[in-house]
């Protein structure tokens, strides 16, 4: 099952919530904003896995993080619906002050 790190104040993250669920994919959605225990996790991650480098670089956060079965990981839910051979809405929604994702 698909894990995913994300906030419900994203928007990105709400999106990939809803394209996931139109398209039956089961996951675990893990709140960051919900508790302390659940960003502490996340930051953990964050903080010392190399796939944030450059999340970390552009000042985003770096949500949703989409941890595959496998372990792999991907800040994009598009891929994860391709791989489902599910398609992605059109989403014009960000959560940061640039526009540009979280």
């Amino acid at each position: 099952m698909l894990k995913i790190y994300g906030s419900e104040y994203c928007p990105d993250c709400t999106a990939c919530e809803k394209a996931l669920d139109d398209a039956h994919i089961p996951y675990e959605f893990i709140n960051i904003s919900a508790n302390m225990p659940n960003l502490k996790a996340f930051l953990q991650l964050r903080d010392t896995d190399p796939h944030f480098d450059k999340v970390r670089e552009r000042g985003l956060v770096g949500i949703p993080c989409i941890i595959r079965e496998d372990g792999t990981m991907t800040f994009h839910y598009e891929k994860v619906l391709a791989e489902y051979n599910a398609k992605a809405p059109e989403v014009h929604a960000s959560c940061s002050l640039d526009g540009k994702g979280c």
